[in-house]
């Protein structure tokens, strides 16, 4: 049985609405076509906030009802769980767009999250994501995270997937963004990497950092990747070694997506970690 948790509505808006002050035009965002295709979505004609309030409903029908709207036919829905819901700004619309968090206990520990936008028919879920292998509570902090990278006033969502096999664990990193009422991958790295190199009798260990520089509305947006590789000494006598390297991806606003800059890691990473 789930445990009743805390829970709080989490909403991300503004102090005033950017570029409604008389007199002042907000300036519009340059977007092109992706040239990537964007996440299969699907109608539901519910809004977030009902689903929300029926997961950490005392009645189990109501649960039942909001799971089904999840399209979610496995979680327990013996009892509330944990659920979180942030309205934030991801597209250039003057509407809000959710991001529902749902965690499941029972079982298979599990956390899945929902992204929703409306159009004029209603509501639908644009993203949806999983996070079950090797399930953590901690790492579930960092599974969904939102953060304003390109454009003042939208947020971006960070996602990481957790998956792996024998001799392998591998965590990667992609950054969403909305356009035209889709969400569109705009960059994908893999975060955390382990390899065990069968025949070799040795281990491989990568990382990547990813940092944001700063920037003015006018300049360029950059991502910064700092790259680590360790391999462990093996039984045959050969060293331990290590790699490090920098990378920069500028984002390309015609394309709709963060492509690697070979001119600017001159300037971007002087401060490469040693």
């Amino acid at each position: 049985m789930l445990f009743l948790r805390s829970w709080t509505i989490i909403l991300l808006v503004g102090c005033f609405a950017y570029g409604q002050i008389p007199g002042i035009q907000a300036r519009r965002e340059p977007t092109g076509h992706p040239i990537s295709k964007p996440l299969p979505r699907r109608f539901i004609g519910v809004d977030p906030v009902t689903i929300y309030r029926g997961l950490l409903s005392a009645a189990q029908n109501d649960r039942a009802e909001a799971y089904r709207y999840l399209d979610d036919k496995v979680s327990d829905m013996s009892g509330p769980g944990d659920a979180r819901i942030y309205a934030v700004n991801l597209d250039s619309d003057a509407d809000l767009e959710y991001v529902l968090l749902v965690s499941d206990y029972a079982g298979i520990s599990r956390t899945n999250a929902f992204v929703f936008d409306r159009d004029a028919r209603g509501w639908w879920v644009v993203g949806e994501f999983r996070y079950s292998w090797h399930w953590d509570t901690n790492e579930a902090e960092r599974f969904v995270g939102l953060r304003e990278i390109i454009w003042p006033g939208r947020k971006e969502i960070i996602v990481r997937d957790y998956g792996g096999g024998t001799g392998v664990a591998e965590t990667g990193l992609s950054i969403y963004r909305m356009h035209d009422g889709y969400l569109y991958r705009v960059f994908h790295m893999t975060e955390d990497a382990f390899y065990f190199i069968i025949g070799a009798g040795r281990a491989k260990y990568e990382h990547r950092t990813i940092e944001y520089p700063e920037h003015y509305e006018n300049d360029p947006v950059f991502l910064t990747v700092h790259y680590e590789k360790r391999l462990e000494a093996d039984p045959r006598g050969r060293p331990a070694g290590e790699v490090r390297s920098c990378s920069v991806f500028r984002w390309d606003a015609t394309r709709f997506l963060f492509g690697e800059d070979k001119l600017a890691p001159a300037k971007l990473c002087v401060n490469q970690r040693r």
